[in-house]
């Protein structure tokens, strides 16, 4: 989504994020919940009998809240709007503006990120094991963060080596999603020190590059390792200079248990049967250093 010189590509990032709710249910707390309230979308919100509303009927709905809140009246210094009989008032300017603020930016949200099949349901207070719990801005930072950083999975996760030319990219990939995702802090400032697997091969720094991925799937727990290989590598055709010395040290990828995309045609299939076997002895040995159970 970035263009040449590096900028975010807003009419790229602004598709790529609504195709990607698109049939998704959006569970909005806090300034969501706020900005929804008195609105006729989520008087048809109900969470026990899963009843949600249609991206469309959001929008309908906040649209219509934002023309009332330009039609307030000012007494005293205090703000009054009329919500279809239900008069609200705001003490101050202050908390007024912050209310017109909050429903424009969800409006502009939900009209621009959110694909019209998108559903969407509100709601502050919740149970969880049967015990009251009550949602704020808090609970979905939190609820990021697991994610970020591996603890809470919604399905199995890989780790992605991209062994380019000059550098190594790492990332996270979940089957069936169409999202990557960057490394968390913790296990990103250990990637920082991935080279090329050329420059590690060349230099005979196996060991350092062994300390790295381990360093990061302790972090992450991945369920695997996929490393994924440019041309250079193995392309003979295009000029590539390193399958010779890639083929005589494939086997630490093996003690890895990383695992190759079957494509890459210098991989041959004794040296794949090699590299299954040296994975099974190696296992062990991975789960110890790793915290692997």
């Amino acid at each position: 989504m970035k263009s040449d010189n590096e900028d975010i590509n807003g009419e790229l990032a602004t598709k790529f994020l609504k195709e990607h709710t698109k049939n998704k249910t959006v569970v909005g707390i806090s300034a969501v919940f706020y900005a929804m309230l008195a609105t006729d979308a989520i008087e048809k919100v109900d969470i026990l009998q899963k009843k949600q509303v249609t991206q469309i009927e959001i929008v309908a709905g906040l649209r219509k809240k934002l023309d009332k809140l330009y039609e307030f009246t000012e007494e005293d210094g205090a703000f009054k709007i009329d919500l279809d009989g239900n008069v609200k008032t705001f003490e101050n300017d202050k908390k007024f503006l912050t209310e017109v603020s909050n429903v424009k930016l969800q409006l502009t949200y939900f009209e621009l990120l959110y694909h019209p099949t998108a559903k969407g349901t509100f709601a502050r207070e919740w149970k969880v094991n049967q015990k009251p719990f009550r949602t704020t801005w808090s609970t979905g930072w939190y609820i990021n963060f697991l994610k970020y950083e591996q603890k809470l999975r919604t399905g199995k996760s890989k780790l992605i080596l991209k062994f380019l030319d000059n550098e190594t990219k790492c990332y996270i990939e979940r089957p069936g999603d169409n999202l990557v995702q960057e490394l968390p802090e913790s296990a990103a400032k250990h990637a920082k020190n991935l080279k090329s697997i050329g420059d590690f091969f060349r230099n005979d720094e196996e060991e350092s590059f062994k300390k790295c991925i381990i360093e990061i799937t302790k972090r992450i727990q991945p369920d695997s390792i996929e490393a994924k290989f440019d041309e250079c590598y193995w392309n003979e055709k295009k000029g590539a200079t390193l399958p010779t010395l890639v083929k005589r040290k494939i086997a630490l990828f093996a003690q890895l248990n990383i695992h190759f995309d079957p494509e890459e045609k210098w991989i041959s299939d004794e040296t794949r049967k090699k590299n299954d076997e040296l994975a099974k002895a190696e296992k062990p040995k991975r789960e110890t250093e790793t915290g692997e159970s």
